[in-house]
Order: structure tokens, then sequence, then C-alpha cells
């Protein structure tokens, strides 16, 4: 079979495969209603990418956020967005007109018959969030701890997803009213760092019981390990919620960070649940500068301290910190299992990007750690970045087995396909 061929082959076999969702980007509020869409622009306004593209390119606030008709924004939509080349925008939303069965193309002089197809395919059609969601092998929804889980509706195979950004970010000024917060949801007085702990807990139990499989921190601020004990950690608490607006020094902030994931990750392992550590690029970041060094520390001490649960480094597309490969194959159990897995977010990512992450663990031989997208497209009727992903996907092995792979076999291919594509996210998240 020539690699064209072969490529192909995998691309359909790869497009096949049932997909993790994780932070899908549905709230509680409208899963419970479940309500359908009538326009594409209820669904598409959802996207913050498309937003803050058409913001740039011109768009008013009243078409892109306002009260100006759905009709009005689609037309001001479709006008301006010639004006983000460069991004993945308009193929993915060529891409979710194809699901939709429209054939209308993009354009401004065709907004009228676009509007009346999307509208007539959405009103023929179960386009719900549930019904979305169901596409999915399974979906996490991602909710905030300081957030109540009372109202997340139990649905089949959607699980909360647990994150603790905002209590992880303690230099944040917004920390102490965060955590106010956090008291209030959990009904607890956080004064300290046991009451604090017995808050985790709530909140996880509570979570569990609505099906969690995992729980979730944005560690891009994550600079340097200070190993912490639990007076200095209750000091940068306190130090935190004073309210004097006196900053805290670098290594109050080390301090509570490791302290923050020793609490969790030992709350995580009593109850089950993964981790997923998320790091943003540095373009979106405001706080510190993610380091692989303090990371493998902190994983060192979490290790000894018996509160290492099955951990995800989620990154970029494209985004490959320094020091990154040095971490691939550490931290396994005695019998070799790993404990360290590795996913790629790539939503609105170009193939490029997810070419130069997938690429990093594919000549590493790192592919058996690797869950694939560990993102969700917001605000699409399909999944434009699992498309890409599977076409990445596809030539890559393609051309291993054209080059250095010639004695594999083409379900042989496939399987390495399948496993990283679902089944070793299937088996972090215990689905």
């Amino acid at each position: 079979m020539s690699k064209t061929a072969l490529r192909h082959t995998l691309f359909d076999g790869i497009q096949k495969m049932p997909a993790v969702g994780v932070g899908v980007g549905f709230c509680a509020a409208e899963m419970a209603k479940d309500r359908p869409f009538v326009t594409p622009v209820e669904l598409w306004a959802k996207n913050p990418r498309l937003l803050r593209a058409l913001a740039i390119a011109g768009v008013s606030e009243d078409a892109l956020s306002g009260d100006a008709a759905d009709f009005e924004k689609l037309t001001a939509w479709v006008e301006s967005l010639p004006r983000t080349v460069g991004a993945t925008l308009f193929a993915d939303l060529a891409e979710d007109l194809a699901l939709l069965g429209v054939s209308e193309p993009l354009r401004s002089a065709n907004v009228q018959s676009l509007w009346r197809a999307t509208c007539d395919a959405l009103a023929g059609a179960d386009f719900t969030p549930t019904a979305l969601l169901s596409k999915n092998y399974a979906s996490l929804v991602s909710v905030d701890a300081t957030e109540t889980l009372s109202d997340f509706p139990v649905k089949n195979a959607v699980y909360p997803l647990v994150l603790f950004d905002a209590l992880f970010e303690v230099e944040s000024p917004d920390f102490a009213a965060r955590m106010r917060a956090f008291s209030k949801e959990t009904g607890a007085d956080i004064a300290d760092l046991t009451a604090f702990e017995i808050a985790v807990g709530k909140v996880l139990d509570r979570a569990v019981t609505l099906g969690a499989r995992a729980v979730s921190v944005d560690v891009s601020c994550l600079s340097h390990f200070e190993r912490p004990n639990p007076y200095h950690a209750g000091q940068a608490l306190l130090h935190s919620l004073s309210g004097r607006g006196e900053a805290l020094t670098a290594k109050e902030i080390a301090v509570w960070h490791a302290e923050l994931l020793r609490l969790l990750g030992l709350a995580a392992r009593a109850r089950g649940l993964s981790l997923i550590l998320r790091v943003r690029p540095k373009t979106e970041r405001v706080l510190g500068d993610f380091s692989v060094y303090a990371l493998e520390k902190l994983l060192s001490y979490l290790e000894g301290r018996g509160a290492l649960v099955k951990t995800a480094l989620s990154l970029a597309a494209g985004d490959l910190p320094r020091g990154l490969a040095g971490l691939l194959g550490r931290f396994r159990r005695e019998d070799g299992t790993p404990m360290l897995y590795f996913g790629i977010e790539g939503a609105g990512a170009s193939r490029a990007a997810l070419r130069r992450s997938l690429h990093f663990y594919f000549e590493r031989g790192a592919l058996p750690v690797l869950l694939g997208i560990t993102d969700s497209d917001v605000g699409h009727f399909g999944a434009p970045t699992r498309t890409r992903f599977a076409h990445v996907l596809a030539d890559l092995l393609a051309r291993f087995a054209a080059t250095d792979g010639a004695g594999f076999a083409e379900e042989e291919l496939l399987s390495a396909a399948r496993a990283c594509f679902f089944e070793q996210a299937a088996s972090f998240f215990n689905l």
C-alpha cells in the first residue's frame, strides 16, 4: 500500500474512534435545561477564540455579545471572517456547516441563504447540549471548586472535572475573594490550613457522588519549588487572606503551591481521582513562568509523601517547555505502570502546531503515555481540533511506516493510533 493510501486508511479508521471530551464547554444550567439550539449563533457565541478574533477584526460589541439579533450577528461575523486569516476559525465553522449538512459557503453575499439553511438544519435535528456531548465516549465538564456542585445534572457519561486554578494562584489580587467564595460554598470558616483541607475534602466528596474522575489545576505560574511544612503553608495562607495588600514573597508562593498540591493529591488518592496539570502558553499567562525543573521537584516531593496520583501534564499544542523530555518515563509504580502522562491542548491550534507536539512524543517512543487531545473545542457542533489531530496522527504514522517502520502492519499502526487517540485517556480517567 502506498504512503498516501495508508494515510487515508489510517485517517478513516481514526475518525471512527470514540473520544473523551475534557473540559467541554457547557455549564450545569445549560445541561439541565438542555434547550435545542435554534440558530448557529447561539452556540458559536460561546467560542471565546471566535469572539476575540472578530473583536480584533472590528466587529462591534453589540454584534458580538450585545443585543443585536442573531441574524445581524451572523451577518457581521461572516463579513469579518476573511480578516481572521492565519487562524483556524474559518475552517472550523465550515466543518460545523458540513456536520449540519449545510452546503452554503461562508460568504457575505450568501448570508440570507446560509441563515435559512442552518436554522432549518437545526430545526430538523436534535442539537442540544446533551446530544452534542453524547458523541463523546465520555465528557468531563469543568466546574470551579469555588462554585456550587449542587445543580450539576446527572447524565449518562457526563462527569464533573473540578478546577482548583483559582485557589492555586495565591499571588493573585483576587485570591482572598476566591477563598471567601470557596468558604461559603463548603460551609467552612477557612481561617487555617486544617479548615482548608476539610473544605477540599467536602468538595471532592460531592464531586465523587456525581461521578468525578479527576481534578485539574492550572500550574502555568509554577516557577520554582519549595519543600513546604504546615506552619509555613499556614502562614502563607493567612498572609494572603489578611487583606493588608502586602505582596507574598516568592518562597511563600512556592510553599503554597506545593502544599495545595500535596493536600489535593492526598484527597484525590483517597477518592480514586486522577490529576490534570494544565500549562497555558506564555502569551496567555499573567502570573509567573512555568518551569519543568520545578515540576519535577514537586512531583518527586509528592511521590515521597504518598500524594502522587495518576497525573497528566496538559500542554498547549506546539508549546514544548525546555527540559520536557526529561519527564518522559519518570514516576512509575514498582510494576512499571506510568504515573505521569501527557496531553495536548489543541483548541484552535493549526496542524503545524499539533504536528510539533505529536512529533516530539513520536520520535521519543512516548506514545504509550500520550492521552491525545486534553481540551475541548468550545462553541462548535463538531470537534475540528480532533479532526486535525486525526489528520496529523495518520500522516505521521504513514510516514513512519514508509521510512523507519516498514515491519509494522496496518492493524498495528491503527492500534497505536487508537491507544493515544482514545484508549489511554479512557483508562487514565477510569472510564
